[in-house]
């Protein structure tokens, strides 16, 4: 592969630069701005900017309806290793460049009532009723996202990928 990480080419925000279709040549990546400044700030992201995707469709039978909602994360952080009561953070381990990340809200077809929401979480996720999701201004679902990364939770906390006494831990 060749490597161009000395002549890198800004990403138009709308991606029109990006590659569009074709094989891949290993020629592009997506990597984090060289200027410090401008790497903090996608680090950081910018919430005044950010855009959902949705994504509609008919469920078990038509019984019901999805709405998956669609958010790209710019970035992932660092993630830390727990033992016991103990975090120690690992460096670098896990921070990576460009994730999408979802949740989906099922509908009845019936009623019009929020039934479900799957907080999406990695390889995985949880469908939690809708009695147990908490609601912000009475009718918005609310998501948690984990703390440098990009999983969602229907509550705040810590998630440990292990055992509770030692894994790698997700605050959220």
């Amino acid at each position: 592969m060749q490597h161009l990480s000395s002549n890198p080419i800004p990403i138009d925000p709308t991606g029109s630069n990006l590659p569009q279709g074709g094989p891949n040549d290993n020629t592009y990546w997506l990597d984090l701005p060289i200027d410090n400044a401008a790497k903090e700030k996608v680090k950081k992201g910018d919430l005044s900017s950010c855009e959902a995707y949705f994504h509609i469709k008919p469920m078990l039978g038509a019984t019901f309806t999805d709405l998956a909602v669609w958010f790209f994360y710019p970035f992932n952080g660092p993630t830390r290793a727990k033992v016991e009561f103990v975090n120690i953070p690992l460096g670098r381990i896990g921070e990576h460049v460009g994730d999408w990340e979802h949740m989906t809200l099922r509908v009845s077809n019936f009623t019009g009532e929020l039934w479900r929401v799957y907080f999406f979480e990695h390889s995985g996720g949880t469908w939690v009723n809708a009695s147990e999701v908490e609601f912000l201004g009475g009718n918005k679902a609310v998501a948690y996202s984990s703390l440098h990364g990009h999983a969602f939770y229907a509550e705040p906390g810590l998630a440990l990928q292990g055992n509770p006494k030692l894994g790698i831990g997700i605050e959220h």
